[in-house]
């Protein structure tokens, strides 16, 4: 029973036992990490400065909402359609920085368990073909 305990593989060596195709899928992985960090941390600064916008009465420029609602300060003489329009745009104008990074996140997170898909056929593979080397 020792025996058999000290055959079990630690981390380094199951990595290792990955291959090529389990060291794509730890730097996938790594990567997805590194972007949803980085979007947690952008997305949570910018959170906490529309919430000190919602607090104040007046449009700062140093946020999406503040900046949203300088246009209609802007435009108050405006009519509603074109009001309406203005700040669509200025909406459309915000939106990229918010949503960057996101569709790598997607795509991340479909292609990983192809990867490891991937992985398992192959491992199968190499298990049939020793198979029928040794017998």
């Amino acid at each position: 029973m020792l025996a058999s305990l000290i055959q079990v593989p630690n981390l380094k060596e199951r990595i290792q036992q990955g291959g090529l195709v389990g060291y794509l899928i730890i730097s996938v992985g790594l990567i997805g990490l590194l972007i949803a960090l980085e979007r947690m941390v952008v997305l949570g600064l910018a959170s906490r400065k529309v919430t000190t916008q919602l607090a104040s009465n007046e449009a700062r420029k140093d946020n999406a909402l503040g900046r949203v609602l300088s246009v209609h300060d802007e435009n108050k003489s405006a009519d509603t359609e074109t009001l309406e329009l203005k700040l669509s745009e200025a909406i459309f104008k915000e939106t990229p920085a918010l949503n960057r990074g996101l569709l790598f996140l997607k795509i991340i997170s479909v292609v990983a368990p192809l990867m490891g898909l991937l992985g398992t056929v192959t491992g199968m593979i190499k298990t049939f073909q020793s198979i029928t080397l040794y017998g």
